[in-house]
C-alpha cells in the first residue's frame, strides 16, 4: 500500500489539488483581506469599519512623530480633515507572535489632511490581537517613504552643521 501511495502522490495529474492550510495560513490571509478593507475604508470615509476593527486601547503614531488615539482618527474620518482619494497597500508581509500578528507593508496614497496634500508612499506597522473572534489594531506606526539620495542628502547636512546627537 505504501509503494502504491508513493505512486499516485508523485503523479503530476495530481499536484493541482489544494492541500489543506496551515493553522497560520487562514489568519494571514484574514489579515491580508481586513488591509485591503481598509484601504477601501478609508477612500470611502467608512467609520463603522474604524469603529470596528481599532481596539479602544488603539494608538498611532504618524511620520512626524505625533501619537494620536482611537477617539482622534475616527474624529478626523468623520469631520473629513483626513480625506483618502485613493489608497492601495502592497508589499505585505505578515508575521505571528503569540496571540499578535504584525502587519507590516507600504500604502501608496493620494490623500490631504486638513487641506494639505500628504500624497506619497508610507511604510505602515499595524499591530493586530485576536478578539471575540475578529482581528483589532492596537497599534500603527507610519513612516513616509523617501528616496535614498535625499535621506543620504539630509543626513549629510545633519553631520556638516553637527546637528545629530552623540
Amino acid at each position: 500500500m505504501g509503494h502504491k501511495l508513493r505512486r499516485l502522490t508523485g503523479l503530476p495529474a495530481l499536484s493541482h489539488l489544494r492541500l489543506p492550510m496551515s493553522k497560520e495560513a487562514e489568519p494571514e490571509e484574514a489579515l491580508r483581506a481586513l488591509e485591503s478593507r481598509l484601504d477601501a475604508a478609508r477612500v470611502n470615509g467608512d467609520v463603522a469599519l474604524f469603529d470596528e476593527v481599532l481596539a479602544a486601547e488603539f494608538q498611532t503614531t504618524n511620520p512626524v512623530g505625533a501619537v494620536s488615539g482611537r477617539d482622534q482618527m475616527l474624529a478626523d474620518t468623520r469631520s473629513g480633515a483626513m480625506k483618502v482619494m485613493s489608497s492601495q497597500s502592497i508589499d505585505i508581509t505578515v508575521s505571528f507572535v503569540d496571540a499578535a500578528a504584525i502587519v507590516r507593508g507600504k500604502a501608496v496614497m493620494k490623500a490631504a489632511y486638513q487641506g494639505h496634500d500628504i500624497s506619497g508612499v508610507y511604510a505602515y506597522t499595524h499591530l493586530y490581537v485576536r478578539r471575540d473572534g475578529r482581528w483589532q489594531v492596537v497599534a500603527a506606526h507610519t513612516s513616509r517613504r523617501m528616496p535614498d539620495w535625499i535621506f543620504l542628502i539630509l543626513t549629510w547636512l545633519l553631520n556638516l552643521f553637527h546637528l545629530t546627537r552623540k
